[in-house]
């Protein structure tokens, strides 16, 4: 039964052990999972130490380690899943930002050009309308 534990957690991850011989009668059994890639959550290479009698040990290491192994892929499946809901949702912000963006570019007003007319128009309106022109230069 020990080894199919340790089977089970070395497929989804390399695992170092340790045995300690502590005080007479007891020993510190420490399973560390390697991290198994860049960017990893650390939080999925915590090793599991245990410290007991050697017959204590016999009795509870494996259901411990499968116990360890089932919480460890419950965690990197959360993990995963958690990622994936997050990359999604900078994608969909990214998406509805660059969409506000475009909207708001053509959207933007026109220039309008005001080209007095040739009518005989005295001094003061020919002005007007140059003064006009003039302030939407100055907006667009």
């Amino acid at each position: 039964m020990l080894f199919k534990s340790l089977h089970a957690l070395a497929k989804s991850t390399q695992i170092f052990c340790t045995i300690t011989s502590v005080e007479d009668d007891q020993l510190k059994v420490i399973v560390m999972p390697k991290q198994a890639r860049d960017g990893e959550n650390p939080a999925l290479s915590t090793p599991l130490v245990l410290t007991g009698t050697p017959e204590e040990l016999d009795e509870q290491f494996a259901s411990v380690l499968s116990s360890y192994t089932t919480s460890r892929t419950s965690l990197a499946e959360s993990l995963s899943a958690s990622q994936t809901i997050m990359d999604a949702a900078k994608k969909e912000a990214t998406d509805t930002a660059a969409k506000t963006v475009s909207a708001m570019t053509s959207q933007a007003p026109a220039r309008a050009a005001v080209v007095p007319a040739e009518t005989g128009e005295d001094e003061e309106t020919s002005t007007t309308a140059k003064a006009a022109t003039s302030d939407l230069d100055l907006f667009g």
